[in-house]
C-alpha cells in the first residue's frame, strides 16, 4: 500500500491568494507521486526465485504463467486448451457454450451478457473475432457443448479464452491451479483409493502442473497443457468431495529435489517393479528420485534386466503393494496375421522398412526394472529393432486384442500394449508359427509413482508424505504459496 504525504490544512487556510493556493496545490500533486519505503520495497526479496523452476505465480506471463488481478495474491492461474468431443482436436469448426446463470461475452471494442441456459453457437467467421480472441466468463461456471466427455458436458471454472486460428477455433479454460487441481484428480486416480492416497495424487499433479506452468505446452494458444492424457485428464470425471479435500489439504504443496520441483511422472499401476528415465533416453544418475525398484515393503530388488529372472518375477512373484489391481498381472494372444499387420504398419509409418511376414519376435535387452528396452522382429523380408517402451507397446499391439486380467476381467477395444514389462510365450501348430502369448504385469510406463500402489500404501495405513517419500527418494514437500 502507499501512503501519501499531506500539507497542514492551516496553511491553506492562512493562504488566501490565489498564487498561494497554486502553490499549496502543486505541492500537494509533488508529494503524493511519492511512497515511503515499506512492505512494498520488501516483497520482491521475500518471493524471489530461489529455485530454479519454482517461479511465484506473480511473475510475468514470459515465464509461462498467468496471473488474474482479481484474484488473491499467492493464487497461480493455469491455461488449459480444451478438446473438442471426445478428445478428437484442439481446433473445432464452431463451439456451443451454455451457463444456467447469466454469463458475459466480450470482445474487441464490445461485450454481450446472455441469460442463464442460452446457448451461445460462436464460429471463426463471427464479428466478434475481427481483432482476435474474446472472453467467456459467468459466476457459475461454463459448460463447452462441443466438448463431450465421460460425465457428459461438465461445467468448467474460470473463463474461457476462444481464439479463432486458421478458420477454426480453439478455447483456452483459464482457471486457478487449485480448481484446475480439483478436476484433475478424480480423473487420475479412483476416489474409492481413499482420501490419503488421494493427496499423494494432488501433490503430483500440482508438482506436475506446476513444472508445465513455466513455459507454454502448447505455444499456439500461449496454453500451459491441454486436457488429456497428453498432459494430465481434466474434467473428465464427476467432481468429488473426497477429491476436493485432498486438493484442499495440500494446498500450494509441490515436490523439490536440491531446490528445483520435480517434474512428478506417474503412472496407473505396476507390474511390482518400478523402472527409471532411461525409458525416455536420459541419464537415470540425473534423477535419482526415479529409481528402479520392487514396489513392496521391504524394496528388495533383484536384478531384472536377466531373462530368466524376470520370467520367475512375471510367474512368481505375489509381494507388492499392487497385487489387487486387475493389470498387476495379465496375458495377450497376438496372431502372427495381427502381427504382420500392427508390426509393419508401424514401421512403415516410422518410415522403416517392413519385414514381410512374422518369423520371431525376440526380447534382446532389457532395462531396469525389467521393462524391455529392445525387442527384435525378424521377418522373410528383414529385421528391425524395436527401441524402449514406446514402440514396443505400439508396435505389438492391435485394436482386436483381448487383454486377460488375473482377476478374470477381459479388457477389449485398447490399441496399444498396457505395459511393455511382459516375456514372449512362441505359439505353434505343427511346428509352425500361429502367433504369441504375452505374459505381462503394469499398466502405463513405470516410472514415478505408481496410483494402484499408491493405493494399496494407503490402504495399508501409510500417510501421504510417507507415501510420497516412498516413490520419490531423496524429494522434499515445498509451499509454491
Amino acid at each position: 500500500m502507499r501512503y501519501f504525504r499531506r500539507k497542514n490544512k492551516n496553511s491553506i487556510y492562512v493562504c488566501l491568494a490565489v498564487i498561494a493556493l497554486l502553490i499549496v496545490t502543486a505541492a500537494f500533486n509533488f508529494w503524493s507521486g511519492l511512497a515511503p519505503e515499506g512492505k512494498d520495497s520488501e516483497s520482491k526479496s521475500a518471493t524471489e526465485n530461489k529455485g530454479g523452476t519454482d517461479l511465484n505465480p506473480s511473475l510475468p506471463q514470459e515465464s509461462g504463467q498467468v496471473q488474474n488481478p482479481n484474484e488473491p495474491a499467492g493464487t497461480a492461474v493455469i491455461r488449459v486448451a480444451l478438446f473438442g468431443d471426445d478428445y478428437s482436436s484442439l481446433y473445432q469448426d464452431c463451439i456451443k457454450v451454455s451457463s444456467v446463470e447469466s454469463y458475459m461475452l466480450s470482445w474487441d471494442g464490445g461485450e454481450r451478457e446472455l441469460p442463464g441456459d442460452s446457448i451461445l453457437t460462436l464460429s471463426a467467421a463471427d464479428e466478434c473475432f475481427s481483432k482476435g480472441a474474446v472472453r467467456i466468463r459467468g459466476t457459475a461456471g461454463l459448460q463447452l457443448l462441443t466438448s463431450h466427455r465421460e460425465c457428459g458436458y461438465p461445467l468448467y471454472p474460470g473463463e474461457f479464452e476462444v481464439i479463432p486460428v486458421e478458420g477454426k477455433l480453439a478455447v483456452v479454460n483459464e482457471v486457478s491451479l487449485e480448481d484446475y487441481l480439483c478436476l484433475v484428480v478424480p480423473g487420475e486416480m479412483p476416489v474409492s483409493y481413499g482420501v490419503e492416497a488421494l493427496k499423494v495424487q494432488a501433490v503430483c499433479a500440482r508438482s506436475y502442473a506446476w513444472c508445465q506452468m513455466q513455459g507454454f505446452g502448447i505455444p499456439a494458444l500461449n496454453a500451459h497443457v491441454d486436457d488429456s492424457t497428453n498432459f494430465q485428464v481434466y474434467n473428465n470425471q464427476e467432481s468429488s468431495e473426497k477429491a476436493d479435500e485432498a486438493v484442499r489439504a495440500t494446498a500450494g504443496q509441490v515436490l523439490r529435489y536440491q531446490g528445483e520441483t520435480v517434474n512428478t511422472y506417474y503412472y496407473s499401476a505396476s507390474c511390482g517393479s518400478s523402472t527409471d528415465m532411461d525409458i525416455w533416453k536420459s541419464d537415470p544418475a540425473e534423477y535419482p528420485y526415479f529409481p528402479a525398484a520392487c514396489l513392496n515393503a521391504s524394496r528388495d530388488t533383484p536384478d531384472l534386466t536377466e531373462e530368466a529372472a524376470f520370467r520367475q518375477f512375471i510367474d512368481q512373484n505375489t509381494d507388492s503393494f499392487d497385487k489387487e489391481d486387475g493389470f498387476y498381472r495379465w496375458q495377450v494372444d497376438l496372431s502372427r496375421d495381427a502381427l504382420n499387420d500392427s508390426i509393419n504398419q508401424y514401421l512403415t509409418e516410422h518410415k522403416m522398412a517392413s519385414v514381410g511376414e512374422i518369423a520371431s519376435l525376440e526380447v534382446t535387452e532389457r532395462g531396469a526394472g525389467g521393462i524391455i528396452r529392445e525387442l527384435t522382429v525378424t521377418g522373410s523380408e528383414g529385421k528391425a529393432v524395436l527401441n524402449r517402451q514406446g514402440a514396443v507397446r505400439e508396435a505389438l499391439g492391435n485394436s482386436s486384442m483381448k487383454i486377460q486380467q488375473h482377476t478374470g476381467y477381459e479388457v477389449k477395444g485398447w490399441s496399444m500394449l498396457p505395459s511393455a514389462f511382459f516375456y514372449l510365450e512362441r505359439m505353434e501348430e505343427n511346428g509352425s508359427l500361429t502367433g504369441y502369448r504375452l505374459h505381462g504385469g503394469g499398466y502405463g510406463h513405470g516410472v514415478g509413482m505408481s496410483q494402484s500402489g499408491a493405493g494399496g500404501m494407503a490402504a495399508a495405513g501409510y500417510t501421504y508424505d510417507s507415501i510420497l517419500s516412498y516413490f520419490y527418494p531423496g524429494t522434499e514437500q515445498y509451499h509454491i504459496y
